[in-house]
């Protein structure tokens, strides 16, 4: 890396986080905002969680996975057009049942399951820990990319992490109940997924116009063999994606336990749908101007600043593209822990320490100790995270890791669509149920 974009990426990052702070403050001080501004919040937050993981690395996951890749588009697809009266349905219970997390939602709706709750917790934290190790192997692989492949690796997972666990825990701990939304918080979401856009744009124009060129000339070719064979393992992918949009705690999180008013899940929607039809679009391009710079065999696993820095020779661009891509993954990790940090308060900790010693006298005093109990989680998640990806095989893709966690989260599916339409629904079957499924180690 060179010295004055070593500089320009430092003075961005400074800037990007004295900007989202500011918003972060200016939002817990502001009154309530109007509807479309609510529901464009909401919709593009939710949207960065279904389509944001997508940045560094998106056409290597095209080319380990063949036509695979699809099912990551066609299954949010399906739920916001053809299966939205299902999102709508869980939007609005959990709306009025003010809950806190997913494990608290399907507690609520199998009779305030006291083994339910934490049992889903537990799986959620442990099944997820590959995505965190895959949200901190991005960020990594762009530093180390920025930097030239000449930092030490766990020097740059020790300062990332540490540098993450202050920023999730300053922009996501500073509510003491669970249920009480997070303005400011989604806010700083919305506009990572502005960038995110931004970004993938400044990337995307050129190799547009580079196709549009190698058509013309006759020079652009597709992959031969990539053949599309909707087999079963096809549909099954369409299926994990599907419910794992429902199950991932940051989705759940950002979709329905931040859901202002319910008012905003039809408007919000469009939001979500062309966020991720725009970044499907714009990542779908980048592939494919690969492909056709390799004349028809593709590249693998190659970086999306690989192809901004050939293609726009522009330090400030470069820079730009470094951090907005870098903080798409904090945006989305913070989710993430912040779910997951919710879960292990609520269902786990909180309940022992009131056993312990919570008085009636000292309620007044348990404000700071929840907070306190939440920001241990935030650190611990993201080191157990760290953890993880210090000790995964270097051959490991990206899709392993995205499949074990969705896989683990899935499970979760068909006790969320039982509870949310069939009230007669027993806590021991739901338990039973993600219990015969862990035992199974399908997922593992």
């Amino acid at each position: 890396m060179e010295g004055h974009t070593g500089v320009l990426i430092i003075a961005l990052a400074v800037a990007y986080v004295a900007i989202l702070f500011f918003i972060l403050l200016h939002s817990e001080n502001s009154t309530a905002q109007g509807s479309k501004r609510r529901a464009a919040v909401y919709g593009l937050s939710t949207g960065l969680c279904v389509s944001g993981w997508i940045f560094y690395g998106a056409e290597g996951f095209v080319a380990d996975n063949d036509w695979r890749f699809l099912a990551n588009y066609l299954s949010p697809l399906l739920i916001f057009t053809l299966f939205f009266p299902l999102w709508l349905k869980i939007g609005k219970v959990a709306h009025r049942e003010n809950v806190g997390s997913l494990a608290d939602f399907l507690a609520s709706r199998y009779g305030k399951s006291r083994v339910l709750g934490p049992l889903v917790a537990c799986v959620a934290i442990f099944g997820t820990m590959p995505y965190t190790a895959l949200q901190l192997k991005s960020m990594i692989s762009g530093w180390r990319h920025v930097t030239g492949q000449q930092s030490s690796e766990d020097l740059a997972l020790l300062v990332l992490t540490g540098l993450f666990i202050i920023f999730a825990i300053v922009f996501g701990t500073r509510r003491t109940s669970a249920g009480e939304r997070n303005q400011g918080l989604m806010r700083v979401v919305a506009i990572g997924a502005l960038v995110k856009l931004a970004t993938m744009t400044i990337a995307a124009i050129p190799q547009l116009t580079a196709i549009i060129l190698s058509i013309r000339a006759g020079s652009f070719s597709l992959p031969e063999h990539i053949p599309f064979q909707p087999d079963l393992t096809f549909l099954n992918s369409i299926f994990l994606v599907f419910a794992a949009i429902f199950c991932v705690p940051r989705q759940f999180y950002a979709g329905f336990v931040e859901l202002q008013n319910p008012k905003d899940l039809a408007p919000g929607r469009w939001y979500i749908l062309g966020s991720f039809v725009a970044t499907a679009i714009l990542t779908t391009t980048v592939w494919l101007h690969g492909v056709g710079q390799m004349h028809g065999t593709v590249p693998h696993e190659p970086h999306a600043l690989d192809d901004i820095q050939r293609n726009i020779n522009t330090p400030f661009v470069y820079a730009l593209s470094y951090v907005g891509g870098t903080f798409t993954a904090v945006a989305l990790l913070t989710l993430e822990v912040m779910a997951l940090a919710t879960m292990l308060s609520s269902e786990l900790a909180l309940p022992l320490l009131a056993r312990l010693h919570w008085k009636s006298d000292r309620q007044a005093h348990f404000g700071p100790s929840i907070l306190m109990v939440r920001r241990l989680a935030i650190a611990g998640i993201v080191v157990l995270g760290g953890i993880y990806y210090r000790y995964l095989s270097p051959n490991t893709s990206i899709f392993t890791m995205f499949d074990v966690a969705m896989s683990a989260v899935a499970q979760f599916f068909p006790a969320l669509a039982a509870g949310v339409f069939w009230r007669r629904g027993h806590a021991q079957g739901a338990v039973w149920g993600i219990a015969t499924d862990l035992a199974s180690g399908h997922w593992e």
